[in-house]
């Protein structure tokens, strides 16, 4: 994501740039947006939801890779990411919603975040767009949840609003996916700097789908954000097999316990013969 990380050279950014590196994120891209368009349209007709806060992102990480999510107003594209709203908004200032779904959204998002970076132990690191989705400001869609978000970028799970969406009244919606930003690394987000006042931002932290944290943070002009690593999930993730295990292993000493005990309640009933002396 974010200036295509990577194009300097670092060996992870190298890596993550090869070609069957390159195929397996869009092999993985493809099938949770082919899901995402099955189950799409469904899921977007629930009930309205309460308004998130302007700035969001969601990340869903596992042992290798991260999935990052973002959300904001359209009149904050260009102070937050520094990019031309024109991007998503062409020509009319009109977002052009049967061209999105024609020939998908994929570069729109690639230009829309072109001045953000994306740094790991100070590398940058390559991403792939994986959609992008404009909605209107007064039907705002659910963004806490990885499936959450993978249903407001999509390009399949809206129908055309009655006013055209523009700048001023619409929210924007995209996907980026990232090899190699496993939860056991942290990792910045860099913003360029545009001018504006510090805003807030909210990011949601999954593991494997699994909510880990939720922090508020206040970025300034040119800031980054830092992502923490998230070291202790793995163990977190195996827990409730752990518990199983566990209450397995106990139940089977329970009923050790009460094998040993009859056994010894029957040798006690059990009577026993006279000792014989012999005599020489």
């Amino acid at each position: 994501m974010f200036e295509r990380f990577g194009r300097q050279g670092s060996s992870a950014a190298t890596h993550a740039s090869a070609p069957h590196e390159r195929g397996r994120i869009h092999r993985r891209s493809l099938r949770r947006w082919a899901f995402g368009l099955l189950f799409g349209f469904a899921a977007a007709q629930s009930l309205p939801v309460a308004a998130d806060p302007l700035v969001t992102f969601v990340l869903n990480r596992d042992g290798q890779d991260a999935e990052i999510y973002m959300s904001l107003p359209a009149a904050e594209i260009q102070p937050i990411l520094g990019t031309e709203p024109g991007v998503v908004f062409p020509d009319t200032g009109i977002a052009p919603l049967t061209q999105f779904r024609e020939r998908g959204t994929m570069a729109v998002a690639d230009a829309l975040i072109a001045r953000l970076t994306l740094r790991m132990h100070g590398l940058r690191m390559n991403a792939e767009a994986m959609s992008l989705m404009v909605h209107p400001r007064t039907e705002p869609q659910p963004f806490r949840t990885p499936w959450d978000a993978v249903i407001a970028s999509s390009v399949c799970t809206t129908d055309d609003p009655d006013v055209p969406l523009t700048a001023e009244n619409s929210h924007v919606y995209f996907g980026a996916f990232s090899a190699g930003i496993g939860a056991g690394t942290p990792f910045a987000i860099s913003f360029p700097r545009t001018g504006r006042l510090p805003r807030d931002m909210v990011l949601r932290e999954y593991f494997e789908g699994k909510l880990v944290r939720e922090s508020t943070y206040t970025i300034p002009d040119g800031g980054q954000l830092q992502v923490r690593s998230m070291v202790i999930l793995p163990i977190a993730g195996a827990l409730p097999q752990l518990v199983s295990i566990g209450l397995l292993g106990m139940a089977m000493l329970l009923m050790g316990g009460a094998v040993w005990a009859a056994a010894r309640a029957a040798e006690a009933r059990r009577p026993r013969g006279k000792r014989q002396v012999r005599q020489v």
